[in-house]
């Protein structure tokens, strides 16, 4: 028994750093001072030339992360979180 407690709270505190990557991820995605679609036209250019969108890298992270999980963990419950990525405007992405 005691070798599937110390396996089961392995996995929690694993559910539980994943759960916590992911949610860091969306807030930075979704940080109203990362939508770069409500600033002016010059503005936008400038810092999009300087710093790219870093939407986009987060992006990219959160699906190399996704897809390191793989099968290893049930992710359903972080799937509506990750909706709220999707409220972006496609446009910039």
């Amino acid at each position: 028994m005691d070798s599937f407690a110390c396996h089961s709270k392995r996995c929690n505190i694993a559910f539980q750093v994943w759960t916590a990557f992911f949610t860091l991820a969306i807030s930075f995605v979704t940080q109203p001072c990362l939508q770069v679609e409500h600033f002016s036209e010059a503005k936008r250019d400038r810092l999009l030339e300087k710093y790219g969108d870093m939407r986009v890298q987060m992006g990219y992270e959160v699906l190399a992360m996704w897809q390191n999980l793989g099968n290893e963990m049930n992710a359903t419950c972080l799937f509506w979180s990750l909706q709220d990525m999707s409220d972006i405007d496609q446009i910039f992405l």
